[in-house]
């Protein structure tokens, strides 16, 4: 490899250098004006009437986005088994938001679209390597968010999971 330099000193810096400075995913909570701004990307009224049926989340999960969905005017109901989210979503309008290991491609996923195939549904995964909210297969999720969840994430989810499944019921 030619360096060039000047002076003793590199005039373009290692690939080392170059990579190390790459731009890396925020690992920090966003600042307070960043998650504020979360409210102004929805409708405040998105989920007035709904209830966010959560599977497999843990309490702690569930305690930290029932404020964010109460602040859009849903309810959150936590479950822990796919036939008692079923039974949920057949109560009434709901979003149905599950935690899977594999990501979108989960059986548990197939098998909640393929019975409830009009509630809009979110996969929640550490598998997923970024947040997508497209649903170009009518049989798939209508958002697949990265775990952990923020606030700005989970709303923006929520919004596209229910433009999709519109579409796709339409």
């Amino acid at each position: 490899m030619i360096a060039i330099s000047k002076h003793g000193r590199p005039l373009l810096p290692d690939l080392r250098t170059l990579f190390s400075r790459a731009i890396r995913p925020a690992t920090r909570p966003l600042p307070p004006q960043a998650a504020a701004q979360a409210d102004t990307l929805v409708p405040p009224d998105l989920l007035l009437g709904r209830m966010l049926i959560c599977l497999g989340l843990t309490p702690a999960m569930v305690a930290q986005i029932r404020p964010w969905v109460g602040a859009l005017g849903g309810t959150v109901l936590s479950v822990t088994t796919p036939d008692q989210a079923l039974a949920a979503a057949r109560s009434g309008p709901a979003i149905l938001l599950c935690q899977t290991a594999t990501g979108p491609q989960d059986t548990t996923l197939r098998a909640l679209r393929d019975a409830a195939a009009h509630v809009p549904l979110i996969c929640l995964s550490q598998a997923t390597d970024l947040a997508s909210f497209e649903a170009p297969d009518p049989a798939s999720v209508d958002a697949a968010l990265r775990a952990p969840l923020t606030r700005t994430a989970l709303c923006l989810g929520l919004q596209a999971a229910l433009a999709n499944r519109a579409f796709h019921n339409h």
